[in-house]
């Protein structure tokens, strides 16, 4: 059975199971699958940064224990008012100049493609060149963090508005290589659910559900990609997680893969 030996990969939004795409990312490089390109949002930037700077499986998987939000996220004294809230991400913001460069552009193995959430346009912005540490913070950037200003605008989660940006066009040459979209799901998902017992339950199963139509919308105009699903058991929020908890979602992004593998997805 042959496989892809170049492909485009777009990343779906991870909250902070982050790890579950790097460890597929870890997979296809163990597997001689090379990235050209990769467009990220949300946590999966990540991901899309450690393997444009990390050539090795292993060091890739060593990486990922060393940005982990626990250590990069200072609380706000005061978290009232514009756009300050509850989480400081400076701490981010210079993790991502230490590891990863100043640069966007500069990231080239494989070029990376990032989107944030513009708050002043309400748009989707793709980023493909400019400061990568306030880029990174930008489409990370949760209701629970201080908002990002690039240039005269500021900037929220990726994940607002398309959490799986596999569609956006511009980011890649269809004519090229064949693209491959990763999104990250609950182990089991979709899966019937007890009736929520508060309103905090029922505001996050909405979340979720809006999520999942927006992903399927997103999915099926990209009709020239294929889908992997990266399944965990892993919270979608977790900001004290550690080195225990990383390692074990870098297995299941891993597993994915090799599931995939065997079901065709690959080549």
């Amino acid at each position: 059975m042959s496989f892809f030996k170049v492909i485009n990969a777009a990343a779906s939004g991870t909250g902070t199971r982050y790890p579950v795409t790097l460890g597929a990312m870890c997979e296809l490089a163990d597997m001689g699958i090379e990235i050209n390109e990769m467009i990220v949002t949300s946590g999966a930037v990540i991901a899309g940064c450690v393997k444009s700077v990390f050539m090795s499986s292993k060091r890739m998987e060593e990486m990922a224990c060393d940005v982990l939000p626990r250590d990069h996220l200072t609380p706000n004294l005061l978290p009232f008012g514009g756009q300050k809230s509850w989480f400081s991400m400076k701490g981010f913001e210079q993790a991502f100049r230490h590891y990863f460069g100043e640069k966007l552009e500069e990231l080239s193995d494989p070029r990376l493609h990032i989107t944030a959430k513009n708050w002043n346009t309400g748009e989707n912005q793709v980023f493909s060149k400019g400061p990568l540490p306030l880029i990174g913070c930008a489409t990370m950037c949760l209701p629970i963090f201080d908002m990002v200003r690039i240039g005269s605008d500021v900037f929220q989660d990726g994940g607002f508005g398309n959490n799986f940006p596999i569609d956006f066009k511009g980011w890649h040459d269809p004519r090229s290589y064949p693209v491959l979209g990763f999104r990250v799901r609950s182990a089991g998902a979709p899966r019937r659910r007890p009736a929520p017992k508060t309103k905090i339950d029922r505001l996050m199963g909405s979340l979720e559900d809006l999520i999942e139509a927006c992903d399927r919308e997103h999915i099926d105009d990209a009709y020239w990609a294929r889908v992997v699903v990266l399944e965990t058991s892993a919270p979608g929020l977790d900001l004290f997680m550690g080195p225990d908890q990383v390692r074990a979602m870098i297995k299941d992004g891993r597993e994915s893969v090799r599931r995939a593998k065997l079901a065709g997805k690959l080549g």
